[in-house]
């Protein structure tokens, strides 16, 4: 029986993911001479070509294409074998990498980060930033992401998921914005009613076509027949929350992404308390038989993070916990 030989496996789907000698090489700390001749070596043991060279870099024949899907499944079997070992060792030691946008991450991180490591400092959290959730299915379909989080929709059918609270959308207001009634008061229709008397006022939103949250945003604005003032598309939460702290605007945010609540000041958050504008914050998992302890450890204390920041953040609108 011959062994299997994990580096070449990971070599071969380091060279399909960056598509270059020269880029795989520097992923792999080695030089490209080397990959280059490891490279030959893998295609005339196999006696076939895994890759076509052409000015694009590098494109998988259809062998290097079985080649790189197989190798993927070797790796995630090999890696939930360690999982397995390492849950009948009570989860006191292990490696568990963790995907977050970057949009998120400033505002949730130092609360998971901190409050994880206090509580199981043998565990080894690697954290994985992204632009896009998209990169983050990517990542757990191909076992470089154990869990990740995100709002639904998800765009991969094969990413297992488990809802952490229901995510509902939040018109943000500066501290001194003359509000027609409490924030307790605000009905839906209400709330829709303010934002039509806001049509001479600035708007900060997230990007309208590349970001979920910024698909709901113009959904809302349809749904007013109404055409913001815009004055900047940003994909920081927290950019636009402080500028509208500090009165440059309005802006729109998730709940479990609202700034700081031990600020002595915060912006108002009134909810768009509609099922159209609440969208399932999820933790994702690549699709297996077999989600790790490790991982549904991690989902259980991030579940009570968020949770709990988000209780007591605004408690009056606190949505049914899942």
């Amino acid at each position: 029986m011959c062994s299997v030989d994990f580096r070449e496996l990971q070599y071969i789907l380091t060279l399909a993911k960056a598509k270059t000698v020269s880029k795989a090489a520097e992923m792999l700390y080695i030089s490209q001479p080397s990959l280059s001749q490891f490279l030959n070596r893998v295609e005339i043991g196999l006696g076939s070509k895994l890759f076509q060279r052409g000015p694009k870099g590098l494109t998988p024949t259809l062998v290097g294409e079985e080649y790189i899907r197989t190798a993927r499944k070797i790796l995630l079997q090999r890696k939930e074998l360690h999982q397995r070992i390492n849950d009948l060792a009570e989860m006191k030691r292990g490696k568990l990498t963790f995907g977050i946008t970057s949009q998120r991450g400033g505002l949730l991180l130092p609360d998971v980060m901190s409050a994880f490591r206090q509580k199981h400092p043998g565990i080894k959290l690697k954290i994985l930033e992204q632009l896009s959730t998209d990169d983050l299915e990517k990542m757990a379909l191909e076992g470089e992401c154990d869990v990740f989080i995100s709002n639904l929709p998800l765009q991969h059918p094969e990413i297992s998921y488990r809802t952490i609270i229901d995510d509902c959308l939040h018109l943000v207001l500066p501290p001194s914005y003359p509000l027609p009634c409490s924030v307790a008061e605000f009905t839906f229709e209400k709330t829709l009613d303010l934002i039509r008397s806001m049509r001479d006022y600035d708007f900060i939103v997230p990007p309208l076509s590349s970001m979920k949250m910024g698909g709901l945003v113009k959904t809302l604005f349809h749904l007013l027949e109404f055409e913001p003032r815009i004055i900047l598309e940003t994909h920081s939460f927290e950019a636009a929350q402080y500028m509208a702290l500090g009165g440059g605007g309005a802006t729109f945010v998730h709940r479990s992404v609202f700034i700081d609540r031990r600020m002595q000041e915060k912006p108002i958050y009134i909810p768009i308390n509609d099922s159209r504008f609440r969208t399932p914050l999820v933790a994702g998992f690549s699709n297996s038989d077999y989600i790790s302890g490790l991982s549904n450890l991690f989902y259980r204390e991030i579940c009570d993070i968020i949770r709990s920041k988000t209780e007591a953040e605004n408690p009056l609108f606190g949505l049914p916990r899942p």
